[in-house]
């Protein structure tokens, strides 16, 4: 987001600005020898598909049942070394606070790390060269993944591969009330705007970013999957995906026709699109005829990686109100009937077909004003709660669905501290399970701040009340009211409003079956 015009002087002292070589600045004291042993492009490619597609297929053979609303559950393998979980700042270079928040937010699920650290293992062990995956991993030498490789290095210099330290669980944090004391701050890497098409210096959009991260990410994985299946296969699926009027039964025992599924990435399934891929359908309907019964009733599925949700509606009050709109009937007045031209009246729903793993909700703040011309900021406050659990009222009837498939407990929010779109900042929260402990970790920029016992105490500040929170001071303050009219400037972005924009929660599923 836009660039304070003061900091601290520890801000200033760590802020520093972006390379464009590959290799960020290193000490020479820790600059390394370059191997000698050289791996071709294509043994790099070969590596990452096999391990790739043994993570997809650990997940599918292990939790995976198609029948259920929720497909997989949460999933606990491949196991995450704890030591990779441990927290560190990223400096605030140039206005990407809405980069760092999306990535912070990623390197705390830790099956998503487990994912990443499995790659790792890998290739470190195809390199055979620990600790120098940077070195001898180049950008040349698999140009259809570079996303995958800058995350892989980026967890590499977060917490460097150690081999033979398999220990799982949550990182060891100690439980107090203050700022972490972290490693040197990390630094991004530069291309990854170009990678995922960003303007360096450019304010972005958090939703956008998280939605960007997660959906290159599978694209790179399905790209090298289907590169590597045998053609035989990949025309049998294409065979099977254009066979149409399929009918299956209802839960409730009514027999319907079966959406039809938006095949996107040659209908390829990966380790990401596992974990956070979701499905929603959209069940059309209207009168083929006026003095005729029968209905013309059709259905199409779409996947999901960020569920948007709508906050304009003034019955919305709290998430479930959000995701029951979601659902809302829709009645569209001027479809036209493809077979005779007719315009109709069309009645349309949207129910969530399938749940994922790790559910990404956007509460949509932000929109297009026709009144005053500009992108205007919804500030309505929706209480956060550590628990969230989903109705069937909003689940599709094509697949079984229990109560315990619904639940999920918040694991990461993003906030958007600001009044408006042109002056914010993003920073993000993040939560160990419950069963942990619940620690609660504040990422603003280069600074991490623990909440340790104090967590419950501050829920309602912290996640619901909007007050801005000072990571230097240890405390919240209370809102400054914002100007009428242009008369003047505002308070700083610092004392704006800190609202809830993107949600993480992850399904608890497991838990309760144990």
């Amino acid at each position: 987001m836009a660039r304070k015009k003061k900091r601290t002087a520890d801000e200033r002292g760590q802020q520093i600005s972006l390379e464009t070589s590959d290799r960020p600045e290193t000490d020479s004291t820790d600059i390394q020898p370059t191997p000698t042993n050289s791996i071709s492009p294509d043994e790099i490619e070969l590596s990452l598909f096999r391990i790739i597609e043994d993570i997809r297929n650990e997940l599918l053979n292990s939790k995976y049942s198609a029948s259920r609303t929720l497909r997989l559950i949460y999933p606990d393998c491949p196991p995450c070394p704890s030591y990779r979980l441990q927290p560190r700042g990223i400096v605030n270079a140039r206005s990407t606070c809405y980069l760092i928040s999306s990535i912070q937010t990623l390197f705390s699920l830790p099956p998503f790390i487990a994912i990443l650290h499995q790659i790792s293992v890998s290739l470190h062990k195809l390199f055979d060269q620990p600790g120098q995956l940077r070195d001898v991993w180049k950008e040349s030498d698999v140009a259809t993944v570079p996303l995958l490789r800058l995350l892989l290095l980026l967890l590499d210099e977060k917490n460097p591969y150690r081999p033979g330290n398999d220990a799982t669980g949550e990182p060891y944090i100690p439980h107090e009330f203050g700022l972490l004391s972290t490693q040197k701050a990390l630094q991004l890497d530069a291309k990854i705007f170009s990678v995922l098409t960003f303007e360096p210096g450019q304010q972005q959009d958090a939703g956008d970013c998280i939605s960007r991260l997660i959906t290159q990410l599978h694209e790179e994985m399905a790209a090298l999957l289907c590169k590597f299946k045998p053609t035989e296969l990949v025309n049998i699926l294409s065979d099977q995906f254009e066979d149409d009027e399929w009918f299956t039964v209802s839960t409730k025992g009514k027999k319907i026709k079966e959406a039809k599924e938006a095949r996107v990435d040659n209908g390829e399934v990966t380790p990401i699109s596992l974990l956070f891929g979701g499905t929603i359908v959209i069940r059309s309907s209207y009168e083929k005829a006026p003095k005729l019964a029968e209905k013309s009733d059709f259905g199409m599925k779409e996947r999901f990686f960020v569920l948007p949700l709508e906050l304009r509606d003034d019955k919305i009050g709290c998430l479930e109100n959000c995701l029951k709109f979601l659902s809302k009937d829709e009645i569209l007045n001027d479809f036209k009937d493809p077979e005779t031209g007719r315009c109709v009246v069309m009645r349309r729903r949207v129910y969530i077909d399938h749940l994922p793993p790790v559910l990404i909700l956007q509460l949509n703040r932000f929109f297009y004003s026709s009144e005053h011309g500009v992108i205007e900021k919804i500030l309505k406050a929706i209480p956060i709660k550590r628990n969230l659990t989903i109705g069937k009222d909003i689940i599709s009837n094509e697949h079984t669905f229990s109560n315990g498939q619904g639940s999920y407990e918040l694991k990461a929010v993003i906030f958007h501290i600001g009044y408006t779109t042109e002056r914010g900042h993003y920073t993000v929260a993040t939560l160990s399970p419950e069963s942990s402990g619940g620690e609660v970790l504040y990422f603003d920029g280069i600074n991490v701040f623990q909440f340790g016992s104090q967590t419950e105490t501050c829920w309602e500040d912290l996640f619901s009340s909007h007050k801005p929170f000072d990571v230097r001071g240890s405390q919240f303050r209370p809102l400054k009211p914002q100007p009428s009219g242009k008369v003047k400037p505002g308070p700083s972005v610092g004392d704006q409003p800190r609202t809830p924009y993107i949600l993480v929660y992850t399904s608890s599923f497991q838990q309760r079956k144990k």
